[in-house]
């Protein structure tokens, strides 16, 4: 009987937080984030440059997946939704309404690129500068 209601107790409990973090997404926190993470992009992007042409395959590919982090916090901040986690975020992606324009095909082809095509860091500039538009659109 213990165990019944420890477990019921755990669900109530779960079931109270998703409520309240579904209400409404923080806007000091959306604030925040919109404020400080772009210019992390920036810097990465030049890191990720820097990194192609010192021939550092292995620090390209680890800031294309910083990149990636970074530019998937800022989209779903600026939608005001809780980031999903690390699983399927093209697919969560489509449910925002602001967003770059063709993103999935777009972050499809930058995944997929080898870390020293001389394209990447072009194609990875392209989405940033539309995130930033979307950003700034929405100040």
């Amino acid at each position: 009987l213990d165990a019944l209601r420890r477990y019921w107790n755990a669900i109530a409990e779960v079931t109270a937080l998703r409520a309240r973090l579904q209400a409404a997404y923080p806007e000091p926190t959306r604030a925040w984030l919109l404020r400080a993470h772009p210019e992390l992009l920036r810097y990465y992007l030049e890191l990720l440059r820097i990194s192609q042409r010192r021939d550092d395959l292995l620090y390209v590919q680890q800031l294309r997946y910083q990149i990636h982090t970074t530019f998937f916090n800022l989209l779903f901040a600026l939608n005001r939704q809780y980031h999903p986690g690390g699983k399927r975020l093209l697919a969560h992606a489509q449910h925002c309404a602001m967003q770059p324009p063709g993103l999935a095909e777009r972050w499809e082809q930058i995944a997929r690129l080898p870390a020293d095509d001389s394209v990447l860091a072009d194609l990875v500039e392209g989405l940033i500068n539309d995130l930033y538009r979307l950003i700034e659109a929405d100040a």
